[in-house]
């Protein structure tokens, strides 16, 4: 595998969690499968990703015995709540509107903005990163199938998208790693290191 270069985590660390990322967070765990990862038998290894989906106070360590299926039980309440309040949950402003300046100037589909915005935001927000690490190394085919899940788009859009002749990859924008597995921000390199600060 690649070198992973440094994550960048100050663009939106320090503001309040976009409710878009919220989603893709429990997404990423509930229906995608990391919460096996996540919620070991005795203890959950990322209390600032357990407190920003809801589950605080089952995994605090001085509250109470740990109990790995009630945490489970509750995230998959927290999903599904989540997917009634969150489901038509926006990029931030800045992030939204620069994505529609590129557009303008590309002519990038919609299914190429939702993914150019999951991946800034992906390269920017360490818990969305961190989440995405437990879904463990990822093929090419299996990066499709879960941008397909998390962005709530058609499988066959994700993958026109981002192959090799589609706009985001001819314009240089974003591509994807076909060298090998890796995690899902891995997966997906920007224009350069400094371009989803930037944007």
């Amino acid at each position: 595998m690649p070198p992973r270069s440094p994550r960048q985590t100050h663009s939106y660390s320090e503001l309040p969690m976009p409710p878009l990322v919220q989603l893709w967070l429990l997404r990423l765990l509930a229906p995608l499968g990391g919460h096996r990862e996540f919620i070991s038998q005795s203890w959950c290894p990322n209390d600032r990703l357990a407190e920003a989906v809801g589950l605080g106070d089952l995994v605090a360590p001085d509250t109470r015995e740990f109990e790995p299926m009630a945490v489970r039980s509750k995230l998959r309440q927290l999903h599904r709540v989540g997917e009634r309040k969150l489901r038509n949950s926006a990029a931030p402003t800045c992030l939204g509107a620069n994505v529609a300046r590129l557009s303008r100037l590309v002519g990038l589909s919609d299914t190429d903005c939702r993914i150019l915005e999951f991946t800034v935001l992906i390269h920017t927000e360490r818990l969305l990163d961190d989440a995405g690490d437990f879904l463990g190394q990822l093929s090419s085919l299996k990066l499709f199938d879960i941008l397909s899940v998390l962005l709530d788009l058609p499988e066959p859009e994700i993958r026109a998208s981002l192959g090799p002749q589609g706009l985001l990859a001819q314009s240089g924008l974003l591509s994807v790693d076909r060298s090998g597995m890796s995690t899902l921000r891995g997966k997906l390199n920007l224009l350069s290191d400094n371009f989803a600060d930037h944007i």
